[in-house]
């Protein structure tokens, strides 16, 4: 604690190096005047909600806390591996899960970008080109 301010910057460890969890941002609890932290050097400004600090809940920060391993780093959680899809033949009908075409059937035309698929929708009383996240697209029955 300094200057009537406690810090706490949860820093992630990358195959590089360590970096702040939230790039350009650290939480700070403010235990007396808030407005010297802003002639704090390295500090552009505070988040705020009107003319006041923003407020993070401490059971927030605690948890942050919690996750910090024996080294000072924040131990994410695994990211759960995608389930293994079956690739869909151009031409198959497709539906989309959910999303502003969800519920409708097309046909399928190909991978667009690496999350994307190109899928031929009857619009307008023509088929027209969309792009659908990969996650929402389902082969048709």
């Amino acid at each position: 604690m300094d200057h009537g301010f406690e810090v706490f910057l949860p820093l992630v460890q990358t195959q590089r190096a360590s970096q702040p969890l939230f790039r350009g941002y650290f939480f700070c609890r403010i235990i007396d005047r808030w407005r010297s932290i802003n002639s704090t050097f390295g500090v552009l400004c505070l988040v705020r909600v009107g003319d006041c600090p923003a407020r993070c809940p401490d059971h927030e920060v605690d948890s942050l806390k919690a996750m910090i391993d024996g080294h000072g780093y924040i131990k994410l959680p695994e990211v759960p591996a995608a389930p293994v899809r079956r690739p869909i033949a151009i031409g198959s009908k497709v539906r989309i899960a959910s999303g502003p075409f969800g519920g409708m059937s097309g046909l399928y035309a190909g991978m667009s970008t690496k999350d994307r698929e190109k899928i031929l929708l009857n619009l307008l009383g023509s088929r027209r080109p969309v792009l659908i996240s990969s996650n929402l697209v389902i082969p048709a029955h």
